[in-house]
This record gives structure tokens, C-alpha cells and sequence, in this order.
């Protein structure tokens, strides 16, 4: 619920900001963790590379057929 109310939207606007602006950009995010709570965010924002993956925080062969590579 914080993440929701203080950074979801923020990073949301910055993704759309940088995509409308160069619609050719690849954007990368830096999240060091368990990320799957917020995974379905982080696709909605249009990112485009997830760094790191850290697979000893979660469950990595699920977390890839889920989300791919």
C-alpha cells in the first residue's frame, strides 16, 4: 500500500514521460530483492530491463516461466 501511495505513480509518469518522448527508449529499472510483489507494476510501466534478478530472493525458475527471461 506505501509503495502504491508514494512511488507506483511516480515511476509511472516517469516511464510514460520517457517513452512519449522517445518512443525507441529502453527503460531499465534497479530493484534489489524479491521484486514479484510488484512485478505486475513493473510490466504495467513499460519497463523494459529488470536489473538484477536475484534469484537466492526468489523462486527464479518459477518467477522466469512466469515472466520469461
Amino acid at each position: 500500500e506505501i509503495y502504491h501511495e508514494t512511488i507506483a505513480w511516480r515511476m509511472r509518469e516517469l516511464y510514460e514521460t520517457a517513452k512519449k518522448a522517445n518512443p525507441d527508449i529502453l527503460c531499465a529499472y534497479h530493484c534489489c530483492g524479491n521484486v514479484k510483489p510488484i512485478m505486475e507494476d513493473i510490466l504495467d510501466f513499460g519497463i523494459d530491463i529488470l536489473n538484477p534478478i536475484q534469484p537466492e530472493s526468489l523462486d527464479f525458475e518459477s518467477f522466469t516461466r512466469e515472466y520469461g527471461s
